[in-house]
């Protein structure tokens, strides 16, 4: 189970400010693991350019009937010294069982993330060790020259199931929250009594009115995802959608690959961890993606890189077309561009401001490169999923269908998949139903690029469609399947936990 945790704001700022509170703990992960390994505690800085060298980080014993659980005190290095307000600390006993999990020393992104056992950055007492139970408290106090047992000096505390009438938090004068949860093997917890907390009624968005909040499909889910569906008619059309809207710093946007084809919603029940929601994903055929699928900097399959057309002087002739992916970057910062995998196999893949001017009545551009077409970079996002065309470029809509060589019936009626992002970095993942006269007929490529202007899109991109699309989320099937079936496919993508 993948558990890098970022950020899960609860505001407890306003409350707490008469007790010139500076940190809190956010959250717990109760792993699966009797010896504690891989336990993880999230604090939140809430006080600008804090420093919290040689503060001491605990957990209690036996559901807190006893002061020997873990005590961690933070190292007297440069990194504890001037943490900004906002970033997220992450301890994790012995890592993660993820195997691409890295720690994240540089609070740069105001993401910290490591282990406990750091002994650079924290120093533990030997005598004692982290292992969360289902009932938890978990407390931060300032330091001191002792060992770390009591609670002198606390700053904040969080106790999980009934451990708010235990007398270790009872007797607290220092701000503490507490659930009423169990931090359950496997699971995460926050806090359900702050004074003020995240409100999952605030919308992330502010779409069209005609879209509805599914709050039938939000159980269990956190702050920062929701989901709209809209039965609206859409320029004379009937239509059934759904949406899903996140924030990048709060859940994860994961593409992945099959090596044969499979159901989006075998894709969301086979993913590790907690997912929200999947979504088919770029183009295929015969078992093979034609469409990029990048996760975490490694690249499984790239957005085809030639194509043969045989209108031009009805003779065969191949082209090298800059097809369109939507990416999200190392610091959660989503973007759509026309790309191209730039050399031998996977290559460099270049993002460039407009795509290569193809067209298949005239003679084909040149290979892309480097410098062709012009304004080409490297790419920086980390994570993508390709498709085509795009449909929304700096705030425009601007369908490069053409210019990508893509006919999906273009202007005709039918089942869509797309992806976007708003100005402020939130996605937008739609899915519409087609060929359903008794729910949606489906829109064409024009209508499709409208609907995510309007919902607030500055860039978008369209995902294969038709049959193809497909929306589990909550793992609840949503838009009725334009085949009467669900259709196997090779790409989706998965929004889940960052834990």
């Amino acid at each position: 189970m993948k558990k890098r945790l970022l950020i899960f704001f609860c505001c407890f700022l306003g409350a707490y400010l008469s007790y010139a509170q500076n940190i809190v703990v956010n959250r717990i992960y109760n792993s699966t693991s009797a010896t504690g390994d891989y336990d993880a505690i999230e604090l939140l800085v809430i006080r600008d350019h804090l420093d919290i060298r040689n503060y001491i980080l605990k957990d209690f014993g036996n559901s807190i009937t006893t002061d020997n659980g873990g005590k961690y005190r933070f190292a007297d290095v440069d990194l504890w010294k001037d943490l900004r307000s906002g970033t997220a600390i992450v301890l994790r006993k012995n890592g993660s069982s993820d195997a691409a999990w890295k720690e994240d020393e540089n609070p740069a992104d105001f993401i910290v993330d490591i282990k406990f056992e750091n002994s650079k950055l924290i120093n533990l007492n030997a005598a004692h060790s982290l292992n969360l139970t289902a009932t938890e408290m978990v407390l931060i106090r300032s330091g001191g020259a002792d060992d770390g047992l009591g609670t002198t000096n606390a700053v904040h505390a969080f106790a999980t199931g009934n451990g708010s009438t235990n007398i270790f938090f009872t007797g607290l004068a220092c701000p503490k929250i507490v659930t009423s949860a169990t931090a359950a093997a496997g699971s995460f917890v926050y806090a359900t009594n702050p004074a003020v907390a995240v409100s999952k009624d605030v919308p992330l968005v502010n779409l069209p009115s005609y879209w509805l909040k599914a709050e039938e499909l939000m159980t269990g889910f956190p702050a920062g995802i929701q989901v709209y569906k809209t039965t609206a008619p859409y320029n004379g059309k009937s239509m059934n959608a759904y949406a899903l809207v996140f924030d990048p710093r709060l859940v994860e946007f994961k593409p992945v690959l099959s090596a044969t084809t499979k159901k989006v919603s075998s894709f969301y029940s086979d993913e590790p961890g907690t997912a929200y929601a999947c979504i088919n994903g770029g183009f295929f055929g015969s078992n093979a993606s034609y469409s990029l699928v990048e996760y975490r900097a490694v690249v499984s399959a790239v957005n085809i890189k030639s194509l043969s057309r045989s209108v031009y002087k009805s003779t065969a002739n191949t082209y090298y077309p800059t097809r369109g992916a939507f990416g999200i970057t190392a610091t959660d910062q989503p973007d759509v561009s026309w790309i191209y995998h730039v050399g031998s196999s996977n290559g460099t893949i270049y993002s460039y401001p407009q795509p290569s001017p193809n067209d298949v009545s005239l003679a084909p551009q040149g290979l892309p490169t480097a410098t062709f077409p012009s304004g080409g970079t490297i790419w920086n996002a980390t994570s993508a999923i390709g498709g085509s065309p795009v449909l929304i470029k700096n705030n425009t809509v601007n369908i490069t269908d053409v210019q990508e060589l893509i006919v999906i019936d273009n202007a005709s009626s039918r089942a869509r998949s797309a992806i976007g992002h708003t100005a402020d970095g939130k996605v937008i993942i739609v899915a519409v139903e087609g060929g359903n006269a008794n729910g949606g007929i489906g829109l064409d490529l024009l209508e499709l690029a409208n609907l995510m202007k309007e919902m607030g899109c500055v860039a978008a991109l369209n995902l294969d469609g038709g049959g193809s699309t497909s929306f589990t989320i909550n793992g609840q099937n949503t838009v009725r399947p334009s085949d009467g079936t669900e259709r196997a496919v090779v790409s989706a993508v998965i929004v889940k936990s960052k834990i």
